[in-house]
This record gives C-alpha cells, sequence and structure tokens, in this order.
C-alpha cells in the first residue's frame, strides 16, 4: 500500500492545516504507556547483557586491542545512560493503513473525526528531512508480540555492536 491514514479530530484537523505539520507524541503519553516502558526496560538489559563485540576477531576494532575494548565499554555506558535519562524521548505519530477503520472512528470521529491520507514516499522525505537529535529515523510498522519485541532487540544489539 503506497498511502496511511491519520486520524484526527476537527481541531486536530484544524491545526494540522494551520500550522502545515502533523506533531509527534511522546511514547511515554500515549494511551498505552506501558508498552514502551516495558520495550525500553527490555532494550537497557538486552544491552546491559550484551557481550563486548569488540572481543570477536572479525569485529573491525578488533585488532585496536584493549583501547578499542575500553572505549565500547564507554559507548556501552553512555547508551544506557541515554536509555534511563528521563529527558530521553521517543516521539511518534500514528498511522493507519486503513482509511475507514471502526475503532479509529470511535477514538476520533465524536467531533466529526477525520481521515487525512497520506503517501509513504511524502512522509519518509519529511522524516529525512526533519533536524532532530539523535535523528528521525523512519517509518515503522507496529508489531505486537514476544517475537517482535525480540526482533527490535536483536536490531538494537546489532546497531549498538557496530
Amino acid at each position: 500500500m503506497d498511502t496511511l491514514f491519520h486520524y484526527t479530530t476537527a481541531a486536530g484537523l484544524l491545526g494540522i492545516l494551520k500550522g502545515s505539520n502533523i506533531w509527534a507524541t511522546d511514547l511515554r503519553f500515549l494511551n498505552d504507556a506501558q508498552e514502551a516502558v516495558y520495550a525500553r526496560d527490555m532494550v537497557i538489559e538486552a544491552v546491559t547483557t550484551m557481550e563486548n563485540p569488540v572481543h570477536r576477531p572479525e569485529h573491525w576494532a578488533h585488532e585496536h586491542g584493549e583501547p578499542a575494548l575500553e572505549e565500547f565499554g564507554r559507548y556501552q555506558g553512555f547508551v544506557l545512560n541515554e536509555m534511563r535519562n528521563s529527558e530521553f524521548g521517543v516521539y511518534v505519530t500514528c498511522f493507519c493503513e486503513s482509511g475507514d477503520l471502526l475503532s479509529q472512528w470511535r477514538g476520533y470521529g465524536k467531533d466529526h473525526g477525520y481521515a487525512i491520507e497520506v503517501t509513504k514516499d511524502a512522509l519518509r522525505d519529511t522524516v529525512k528531512a526533519t533536524p532532530t537529535y539523535p535523528p528521525a529515523t523512519g517509518l515503522f510498522k507496529v508489531q505486537y508480540g514476544h517475537d517482535a519485541a525480540n526482533a527490535v532487540i536483536d536490531s538494537v544489539i546489532h546497531q549498538v555492536a557496530d
């Protein structure tokens, strides 16, 4: 599918049109913020217990020996400090693949809600062009369940190791 839909209230639509933007929400303030806390705790546990990848002979920094091992330890500590920092925010804007979802109309249609259709390419381009630190990373489909959580953890560990 090439398009996604952002459901909003009449007041939300007016704000989007006046400001020419869609705001992102801090993940901690969503309706089910516990999911974010659970995911963050899983990532912290995985980063805390991960093996220093510099020990592996195939790692690009292995040949640098002890200084590289120590540097990775400092980097690992930095990542953990950032993850634990209450100022560290993950911001999201939600979109649906369907432009006619009853659950969304129930949530946003009480005052004549709207479903705004946008192209995925336009969203990707906007995210790439948005100046943020750390950089905004893109569009991701929300996935639920243990296997999905493990896939995210594996991805994070791979990025930290690299």
